[in-house]
């Protein structure tokens, strides 16, 4: 190797270093800044760059999450907000036990529901309690009513046997003639 490619190495390397360095910086500045903020979605950022998102959900961080000022929600609404979030957070949750996989738009839209579900909370107490209890029966009535029982109350060995039950009914869908 010639001096001049050492030279060229090292000005790489340097060049690495202080783009990995801008791009861990805007990174964390993304992730923490969502495109539009609100009292509930800190941190819930996407990030990427124009052709390319991960993380991007139009109601979180997008501009479907902007609050509307001069309009103020009546306890009713509220109540109907609490029972939209806790359903899309519990059907989360739900897909999470079933499949063992997470998306990083979900686990945006998790936070942001149960922070939203939570702030409606402290205004409304045992409304809210009610109006999650009822998201949890009206959710259990179209779930397999063994899995709904096992996501909700079992132990670890059950929740394991429900996932090798769904790993295997998975393969045999493939096409895997072996099951594995």
């Amino acid at each position: 190797m010639t001096t001049k490619d050492n030279d060229n190495d090292n000005k790489a390397e340097t060049i690495g270093a202080e783009a990995k360095a801008d791009y861990l910086a805007a990174f964390e500045a993304q992730n923490r800044e969502p495109q539009v903020r609100n009292a509930d979605n800190e941190w819930l950022g996407s990030w990427g760059g124009p052709s390319f998102r991960v993380g991007f959900v139009e109601e979180v961080n997008g501009p479907g999450a902007g609050e509307v000022a001069g309009f103020i929600p009546t306890r009713h609404e509220l109540l109907e907000l609490a029972n939209y979030w806790a359903k899309c957070a519990v059907h989360i949750e739900y897909w999470w036990f079933l499949f063992e996989q997470v998306g990083s738009s979900e686990t945006r839209q998790h936070s942001f529901a149960w922070r939203r579900v939570n702030r409606i909370h402290e205004l409304l107490g045992a409304d809210v309690d009610k109006a999650v209890a009822d998201v949890y029966e009206e959710l259990g009535k179209g779930a397999n009513p063994r899995y709904w029982e096992v996501f909700l109350h079992g132990n670890d060995e059950q929740r394991e046997a429900v996932h090798e039950e769904i790993a295997r009914a998975m393969g045999e869908g493939d096409g895997n003639q072996n099951g594995q």
